[in-house]
């Protein structure tokens, strides 16, 4: 309510200030001989078009003042002319400038005729003045508004860059801390392959060089997106085959695992089959993470138009790990369910354990 009188109020002075001014004129045509009538008709005139000036619609303030100008030169009309120019749209403030033109003949003729010539020039500046003005306004309004708009753009796009170039900071920053620690593990793994006899030991130091090469491939490729540099093939990687791997993986360091895929994969793998193995890595994470040794169950399959993806433990298993965790899987896994149109539900079943169940829609095959 504040809001609606603070807008209103400067149409309450207008139109006060041209009450003011038509009753004024009115007294001194009334005085020069020119006035209509009974006096009354003309001060009735005044007030009625001061009062339109309190419609919220310009061109309508401005058909209710114009007829009123038949009885006297009613001063609320240029105001309201002010008003279609400022505030109305180009076609309706041509139309109320061409009615405004229109009327200056007929006023002219049966009210002030005995003023001679000189009055029609006055009624066309008393239009053409407050019109030109109010669209001026409009105008300066318009440019100061596609100004602010276009700093306000730049600002944007400067915060951007500076965004980007941080990220991109970040990004080279954490190749060369992780990628020398990664690659330092890759390293003296190599070392225990070359100096044991033992197969066991070989088959673990294998399994931890690749594992280490993996997650260099992994990072970089983040990286690159973190770069926005052009990826390379290696996000088809992310298919359904790759499943597979996970679960060995998982199975290798002691997690009872099973797994059920019965979903087609494509080639190249659309979104919804990406996304899923992402799924699959971070329930399997989560679960040697948070429950080692307790029984996982995987299940991809095709349902519909989408794909259901679900990775259950079966029971709470509280062995400390020492592995750290960042928090942030299950948030970032749930942006890219969402990028797909996809939903993620996770959280702890009644038997203790912990369920991912994520449903995402595929694309139509191609032909």
């Amino acid at each position: 309510m504040p809001d609606d009188r603070a807008a209103r109020a400067p149409r309450q002075a207008l139109a006060a200030v041209a009450a003011a001014a038509g009753l004024a004129l009115v007294l001194a045509r009334a005085r020069a001989g020119v006035a209509l009538e009974p006096v009354a008709w003309e001060a009735a005139a005044q007030l009625v078009g001061a009062a339109a000036l309190l419609l919220r619609r310009e061109p309508v303030a401005l058909a209710v003042c114009l007829p009123l100008c038949l009885l006297s030169p009613v001063v609320a009309t240029p105001v309201a002319l002010y008003l279609v120019g400022r505030w109305a749209g180009p076609r309706a403030a041509w139309l109320g400038l061409l009615a405004a033109l229109a009327m200056i003949w007929p006023v002219w003729r049966l009210t002030s005729f005995r003023s001679g010539v000189a009055l029609p020039l006055v009624l066309l500046l008393a239009v053409l003045v407050p019109w030109l003005a109010g669209r001026g306004q409009r105008s300066a309004a318009a440019a100061t508004a596609l100004r602010l708009a276009q700093e306000r753009t730049a600002a944007e796009a400067a915060t951007l860059a500076v965004r980007r170039a941080e990220r991109t900071r970040l990004a080279g920053e954490l190749h060369d801390v992780v990628a020398h620690r990664i690659s330092l593990i890759v390293l003296h793994a190599n070392l225990f392959d070359g100096a044991s006899g033992d197969p066991a030991v070989r088959a673990a130091a294998a399994e931890i060089r690749d594992t280490g090469r993996a997650a260099l491939d992994e990072m970089r490729e983040v990286l690159r997106l973190l770069r926005h540099e052009p990826g390379e093939a290696g996000l088809a990687r992310h298919a359904l085959p790759e499943v597979e791997g996970l679960v060995a993986a998982a199975r290798d360091v002691g997690q009872p695992v099973t797994a059920v895929v019965a979903a087609v994969h494509r080639d190249p793998p659309d979104p919804a089959e990406r996304t899923a193995v992402r799924v699959v890595r971070e329930g399997l994470t989560n679960a040697v993470r948070h429950a080692p040794g307790a029984g996982t169950r995987v299940l991809v399959e095709d349902a519909g138009p989408e794909l259901h993806v679900q990775v259950l433990t079966t029971e709470a298993r509280p062995v400390p790990t020492g592995l750290a965790t960042g928090g942030t899987g299950l948030a970032g896994l749930r942006e890219r369910v969402a990028l797909v149109g996809g939903r993620l539900d996770a959280g702890p079943t009644p038997a203790g354990g912990f369920v991912l169940d994520a449903r995402l829609p595929r694309r139509a095959a191609p032909a």
